[in-house]
């Protein structure tokens, strides 16, 4: 037998785990990090990387449907530079200098444009990992 629904949001007080607990918005993000992320995947495409062992472009266009040209909504959607803005939260980037997926060159831009939003950020460029090379940052 199926419950009814009255069109009404369920309060949490009928859901016996979340008694005390009011969710009214999502809790704020207090920093972000990012280990080699990529960050504007339109100039990604137009500027691949060299040399370009994972063919960039490719799986872009993959991923996104097309080429930018083609699909450029998806790929400012994709792109974490489209949400910057003086509410995001403090950040740390942490690029290696001989990335050829993702160039530290994309990292620097970013880091621009976050202290020109007045965002607190720091950018960690490693002198030796690349992409492929940890699987962690702290590998």
């Amino acid at each position: 037998m199926r419950p009814r629904r009255s069109g009404r949001r369920r309060s949490t007080t009928c859901v016996p785990h979340l008694r005390g607990y009011a969710v009214t918005r999502a809790p704020a993000v207090s920093g972000a990090i990012s280990f080699y992320g990529p960050v504007y995947l339109a100039d990604g495409w137009r500027e691949p990387p060299r040399p370009d062992p994972l063919g960039v472009r490719a799986v872009l266009e993959t991923y996104l449907g097309g080429t930018p040209d083609q699909v450029p909504d998806r790929y400012a959607a994709a792109s974490p530079v489209t949400y910057v803005s003086k509410q995001s939260p403090p950040t740390l980037l942490v690029y290696g200098q001989r990335d050829h997926i993702v160039e530290v060159r994309f990292a620097r831009r970013l880091e621009a444009r976050l202290r020109d939003a007045g965002v607190p950020v720091a950018l960690l460029e490693l002198p030796w990992p690349n992409t492929r090379s940890t699987s962690s940052p702290m590998a």
